[in-house]
């Protein structure tokens, strides 16, 4: 998906709406892509915040790779600890 298509789906629309339209995947790596796409994340912006690599992030979200149980580990952590800040930010 382009930028801009990011822009036009992710937290400004969120915002516009007031609530989040795009249901949450149950899958993991469905999860870490809805996320990078509400949050309107680039590949480069999410590797940052996951102290990870764009490549190997655009790999998994392609499905070219698979990560390992380490990072599929470190995947649910930083969702859950994210996904907790998110929350938080929206009650304040």
């Amino acid at each position: 998906m382009s930028r801009l298509g990011s822009e036009l789906v992710g937290p400004n629309l969120i915002q516009f709406l007031g609530y989040n339209p795009i249901p949450r995947p149950d899958n993991l790596l469905e999860r870490l892509s809805w996320f990078k796409l509400i949050n309107g994340l680039t590949l480069e912006e999410l590797g940052f915040k996951m102290d990870r690599d764009p490549e190997q992030l655009s790999d998994w979200l392609a499905g070219r790779h698979k990560p390992c149980q380490k990072n599929r580990k470190k995947i649910e952590e930083f969702l859950s600890d994210s996904l907790m800040e998110h929350q938080c930010e929206q009650r304040s």
